[in-house]
């Protein structure tokens, strides 16, 4: 993400206002784009829909695409690091004549597990065929869109990807109201897969772009980063199923109800927390944009001196650099991130009002700011700890997110409503703790884990 934060800084140098609020709506698109056009697109067509469809068919609407987001996410967590990671080796190798074909082959990969899962999961439902369908369409465009965005910041042409999720929002919620007009909730669905269509296209088409094919079509060589970094399959499945650990908690509990003799949802619940989620897009789009660009310069320039054999006391002065460019990142978001949830604690009652939240959603609206808040940080934190190798350490921090989520998220039901949501908030706080004593205990070995980690070469054999 660090090369097209460079390009749109540039934006920001220019020292205007026009520039930095360019500079900063296009990062929260690159950053946030698929949470913005999730939040925009279900809002209005759920607010258009209550219009024309009954309450029933108004919420599983809306529960789909719950439903659809999860199994999406849960899924491409079992591909999304490895992806990533052999995307990175290939630009730094300048293998660039694999890029394409790599994704090709990930979209198909995605495309089959993805529609045996979606198949699976939405035809037990037995709601009908042309409903079955169009959800495992919806579900496999959104997780290829996963796939493509780990593609996407290869190319920084933030433009046309800012670009592509405004269409995309604008024609879901066009199609969506116009068929949905003629085909009820049916319709809803394949209006909303059609601009989720538009946005996929796009975003491969700047990849195509980019990176033409010179090579075969179809390449699996990224199958063998599965068997080279398990730690990161296993990181991006259990960070993706602790972000909804709550939720599955609180769907099979006494608070849930049962839509079309199928899903299980607790609207109240979910509709809170994703709507605080929105409150962490400032702090993602700063580090992707100022951040993460200031220390992987520091990070960078660490290395380089390594690798170029530069003396100790050269190293030595890189490393307070870059742990210096950390801690200065890292403070500096969370001031942003305490400043925008105290912002938003301060501004509950017209933002409840905004999103028509009730009044029994008060408490819970309040505890999950903060607990989002724990949670950007914690995402970022894990993000800090893959940079610098320390799989390990990331690994069991998400794994104690995941289960906290889960262990305390099930106490909580059994408290009290008024308790709900300090299940996530809780174990976002203690996979942060956790996350901040490792990195610290690893950082401070830094030089000593760089050098006995490489490999010994093997002596020459004599002749």
């Amino acid at each position: 993400m660090a090369g097209i934060g460079f390009k749109i800084q540039k934006l920001l140098d220019k020292k205007t206002y026009l520039g930095a609020i360019q500079g900063y709506l296009l990062g929260a698109f690159v950053s946030s784009g698929p949470l913005i056009v999730i939040i925009f697109c279900i809002g209005m067509l759920c607010a258009w829909s209550s219009l024309k469809l009954n309450r029933d068919d108004i919420i599983l609407f809306r529960v789909t695409l719950v439903y659809v987001y999860a199994i999406s996410l849960i899924v491409t967590g079992f591909i999304q690091l490895n992806a990533t990671r052999y995307i990175a080796d290939l630009l730094f190798c300048d293998e660039n004549q694999k890029i394409l074909p790599c994704l090709l082959t990930l979209i198909v990969f995605s495309t089959f597990l993805n529609g045996a899962v979606g198949i699976t999961f939405f035809y037990s439902t037995k709601i009908g065929a042309w409903y079955t369908f169009r959800a495992v369409a919806l579900l496999i465009l959104v997780s290829n869109i996963w796939i493509t965005m780990v593609f996407i910041t290869a190319t920084k042409q933030y433009i046309t990807i800012s670009m592509a999720f405004i269409g995309g929002s604008i024609l879901a919620i066009f199609c969506g109201d116009l068929l949905g007009k003629k085909c009820g909730i049916v319709g809803y669905l394949e209006g909303y897969a059609i601009g989720q269509a538009l946005i996929f296209m796009i975003l491969v088409a700047v990849v195509a772009r980019e990176f033409p094919l010179t090579t075969k079509p179809i390449d699996f060589s990224f199958l063998a980063y599965f068997r080279k970094f398990p730690d990161l399959v296993m990181i991006g499945i259990m960070l993706n199923l602790g972000l909804w650990a709550d939720k599955f908690v609180l769907w099979n509990s006494e608070y849930a109800e049962t839509i079309h003799h199928s899903f299980r949802s607790y609207d109240i619940y979910d509709s809170c927390t994703f709507i605080t989620y929105l409150s962490v897009i400032p702090t993602l789009t700063v580090f992707f944009i100022k951040v993460e660009t200031s220390f992987y310069i520091n990070f960078r320039k660490f290395y380089e001196i390594i690798s170029g054999q530069g003396s100790l006391q050269d190293i030595e002065n890189a490393r307070k650099k870059l742990m210096q460019s950390l801690k200065d990142g890292m403070s500096f978001l969370i001031k942003i991130q305490i400043f925008v949830t105290l912002t938003c604690l301060v501004c509950a009652s017209p933002i409840m009002k905004m999103f028509h939240l009730s009044p029994l959603q008060w408490g819970m609206f309040r505890i999950s700011l903060v607990g989002s808040m724990l949670l950007v940080l914690l995402q970022i934190m894990v993000i800090m700890l893959l940079y610098f190798e320390f799989r390990k350490s990331a690994l069991l921090v998400t794994i104690v997110y995941c289960l906290g989520n889960f262990i305390f998220t099930k106490i909580t039901v059994q408290l009290d409503y008024s308790y709900l949501g300090y299940g996530f908030t809780v174990a976002a706080l203690i996979a942060l703790i956790s996350g901040y004593i490792l990195a610290e205990g690893n950082l401070k070995q830094l030089i000593y884990t760089t050098f006995t980690t490489q490999p010994i070469p093997q002596p020459a054999a004599s002749k």
